[in-house]
C-alpha cells in the first residue's frame, strides 16, 4: 500500500509531496507520522473555525450597537 502527502500548486499540474510504501516494518512509524499530520491539521482548522468565530461575534456586536445607535437617533 502507498501513502502519499501532496498539495497541488495553484491550478497547475505541478505536486509537491512525499509518499511512503507501507510494509509491515514501517506500518507503526507510518501510522505515527499520519496521526501527527492530521492533528496539526485538526489544529489548524480549529484555529481558522475560532478566528472567524471571533470575526462573527464581533460583527455581531457591531450591527447589534449600530441598530441601538439608529433606535435611538430617530
Amino acid at each position: 500500500m502507498f501513502i502519499g502527502l501532496s498539495k497541488m500548486l495553484g491550478k497547475s499540474k505541478i505536486r509537491i509531496g512525499a509518499g511512503l510504501r507501507i510494509t509491515k516494518s514501517n506500518a507503526w512509524f507510518m501510522w505515527f507520522i499520519l496521526l501527527m499530520y492530521y492533528m496539526i491539521l485538526m489544529c489548524w482548522y480549529c484555529m481558522v473555525l475560532c478566528f472567524w468565530m471571533i470575526y462573527a461575534i464581533g460583527y455581531g456586536i457591531f450591527a447589534l450597537i449600530r441598530w441601538v445607535v439608529r433606535k435611538f437617533k430617530k
